[in-house]
């Protein structure tokens, strides 16, 4: 399954709840607010996904079910973060079933959607940060 095609089977208003939640935990203030995360879940319901061999997987990193979360394409033993990686290319790329089942199916989402939301919930804000540094 595509991280597009995942992210579309939550609710929209859980996976906003539970975005809040990680943000709260982590001291970063969510100043978007639900109206904009909406458009967020709409530009994904758009967006044709360039469909990738890759997979994102997640480990977890401490106690208060943080993860990590990377890309590893076949073939290739690199682990990269998904930072500067185009929206588009995300959707794209396989959900990993065994990171799932380690991590939760909620929080693997919400950590998805906070990498994807990094540099904001705008794709232009984020295409603008990926491809200026």
């Amino acid at each position: 399954m595509t991280v597009k095609d995942y992210l579309l089977t939550f609710d929209k208003l859980e996976l906003y709840n539970a975005l809040c939640g990680l943000f709260e935990r982590t001291y970063v203030v969510v100043t978007a607010g639900r109206t904009e995360f909406y458009k967020f879940i709409k530009n994904i319901e758009e967006t044709e996904p360039v469909l990738s061999e890759g997979v994102i997987k997640a480990r977890p990193v401490s106690e208060e079910d943080d993860l990590d979360m990377f890309l590893k394409e076949p073939n290739d033993e690199a682990e990269y973060a998904l930072l500067y990686i185009r929206r588009a290319e995300i959707l794209g790329y396989a959900v990993d079933d065994e990171s799932i089942a380690l991590c939760g199916r909620l929080n693997y989402a919400v950590h998805l959607v906070w990498e994807m939301t990094w540099f904001g919930f705008r794709n232009e804000d984020a295409e603008e940060e990926e491809f200026d540094s």
